[in-house]
């Protein structure tokens, strides 16, 4: 399993990029919301390739007993 992190960098102009490593799909916006409020405004998203990749769905099992 990846390791999850978020890598936050503060340009010299006071810009801020944020970057979710780690996550995929819609897990990548999830990560930084909390960030992206409390930072202020939001000027531009940029997709990673991991945005498009589609999140696991849990296996369901079947509990099937014997009678």
């Amino acid at each position: 399993m990846n390791k999850k992190r978020i890598k936050v960098v503060v340009a010299t102009d006071g810009s801020v990029t944020i970057t979710p490593e780690g996550y995929t799909g819609s897990k990548c916006k999830d990560a930084t919301k909390a960030l992206e409020k409390a930072l202020g405004r939001t000027e531009s998203v940029k997709h990673t390739p991991a945005w498009s990749i589609k999140e696991a769905e849990p296996e369901k099992v079947r509990n099937a007993s014997r009678g």
